[in-house]
């Protein structure tokens, strides 16, 4: 190999690891972290309202019957407009714990903002109807308020 054809080699690795570096920094100031003081909204599969999440329960649905949820679903949260709410995360809030009104041993904590985290794999919930995600600031505070988002339970498997 030449020397033009080194440095040329050269160049063409350095600039491509610029590159390299650029995207994956961006990528890391993507992910804004969660703080005190800060309005924010509850989401579901990317929905406030008119949120569903997809339940796999084999067979007609009943009264008592659960299921688990499908996987690919998730849980975020977005900030929102200065002190728009629903959700505050308070003088100490830097976190937010998502908690399932159907099964009280699902959690997911969420430390950024617009970064969805799958719904726990043990999650179960009933096979059709209504029930709720609450979108709690931790720690919390007097000043706190949480997001409470209304899901529909919706059987894929029916």
């Amino acid at each position: 190999m030449t020397s033009l054809h080194r440095l040329t080699l050269v160049a063409v690795l350095a600039l491509l690891s610029c590159f390299l570096f650029v995207e994956g920094s961006q990528s890391a100031r993507a992910a804004t972290p969660i703080g005190p003081n800060q309005s924010f909204v509850g989401q579901v599969n990317g929905q406030h309202t008119d949120a569903v999440i997809k339940v796999a329960c084999a067979g007609p649905s009943g009264p008592g019957r659960t299921g688990p949820a499908v996987s690919g679903q998730t849980v975020s949260v977005s900030p929102s407009a200065a002190l728009a709410g629903p959700g505050f995360t308070g003088s100490r809030g830097r976190r937010v714990a998502v908690r399932f009104s159907d099964d009280p041993s699902a959690r997911v904590v969420l430390s950024s903002y617009d970064t969805p985290a799958p719904l726990p794999a043990h999650l179960q919930v009933p096979c059709s109807g209504t029930g709720f995600v609450t979108f709690t600031p931790q720690p919390t505070s007097p000043t706190a308020q949480p997001d409470v988002v209304k899901v529909t339970y919706e059987n894929i498997a029916a």
